[in-house]
């Protein structure tokens, strides 16, 4: 063989070496979770029920899936219990951390070849003192980011439905173009729990409402200073405890600082989760109607009415220590 063909064939040689090394370095194991079992579980105190986990190796190698359970950060008081899997390739439960200080419960799997997948079959049990719901994912624990791989979340307990809407009832100018609108709030408890009085407003950390609120007058939503803690400040009308299916109706009425130009709109929510009778959380099972919004506009304009975003799953921890303290001033201030 040439000399020169024999240059080509060593480089061309080692080329092939080495992406063949590189890719048995990055050969690894990886796993994706699903959650079996239906999103929203019902459980009241004292019972148990059943919860699937499916653990899939999406990776290039068998491997072991070191697993961790994150219940909702308030499960230290009352705790649910987690009861291990009868099928010995789900192995033992034990006490686990996810990332240093997240204490929980955990298990390694058998082997699992690529593209094979367990299911791991646990129970679920709410103590029967118990006046909190709570929710439960999984995570793989030695991932990078720590969270690339989990199960979606699962809300178990006695469980709310507490939706927010509006509606705008009339729109005037006057002759200096200050623009003048009412707007019917409704709060309605589509659970099976009552819930406590709590407040339908909004922070204004970022952004301040473009118009006055007022709630007072005939159906009134009243005061409008009973809103959420918040950095800055927000605002807030008191919601009455709801029963079960009942719906609260108020208005509001909104006006402009200046000449009106155009439609202005402004968030007002509900919590989530939300607080049942006797202080207990209760986890609403649609975050996505627990938003509205305040709107300036002539009725009829065909604006959107939309909500605002949901939080991350980082920000519902935080949420839930401000509805506790919310809901201790809310009861201070009517003092």
């Amino acid at each position: 063989m040439p000399r020169t063909n024999r240059r080509r064939w060593s480089a061309a040689s080692a080329i092939v070496t080495f992406l063949a090394s590189a890719c048995a370095a990055h050969a690894a194991a990886s796993f994706q979770l699903q959650r079996v079992t239906p999103r929203e579980m019902p459980l009241v105190p004292g019972a148990s029920t059943r919860y699937v986990l499916r653990i899939t190796n999406v990776g290039d190698e068998t491997g072991i899936a070191p697993l961790f359970a994150y219940f909702w950060f308030e499960n230290r008081w009352d705790p649910y219990t987690l009861t291990q899997s009868a099928d010995p390739r789900c192995g033992p439960l034990h006490p686990s951390a996810l990332d240093g200080f997240t204490q929980g419960q955990g298990f390694e799997t058998a082997p699992i070849a690529p593209g094979g997948t367990l299911d791991c079959d646990l129970m679920i049990s709410r103590p029967a003192t118990s006046p909190r719901d709570t929710s439960l994912y999984w995570a793989v624990r030695d991932t990078t980011p720590l969270y690339a791989s989990t199960s979606d979340i699962a809300l178990i307990g006695t469980l709310a439905e507490t939706s927010i809407t509006t509606r705008n009832v009339d729109f005037s100018l006057d002759q200096n173009g200050i623009a003048r609108a009412t707007v019917e709030l409704s709060v309605h408890n589509g659970g099976r729990a009552t819930l406590m009085e709590q407040a339908a407003g909004s922070c204004e950390d970022t952004a301040f409402r473009p118009f006055f609120t007022d709630g007072s007058g005939p159906n009134g939503c009243g005061d409008d200073g009973f809103g959420p803690l918040c950095f800055d400040r927000g605002y807030g009308f008191l919601i009455p405890q709801l029963e079960p299916g009942q719906t609260h109706r108020c208005l509001i009425h909104l006006q402009s600082f200046t000449r009106y130009t155009g439609s202005l709109q402004y968030p007002v929510e509900v919590s989530w989760p939300q607080q049942g009778i006797g202080g207990g959380t209760l986890m609403d099972t649609n975050r996505d109607n627990n938003s509205a919004v305040l709107l300036l506009a002539p009725t009829g304009s065909g604006e959107a009415l939309s909500g605002v975003p949901s939080l991350g799953p980082l920000a519902l921890g935080l949420l839930a220590a401000v509805l506790a303290l919310a809901a201790a001033r809310t009861r201070r201030s009517r003092r």
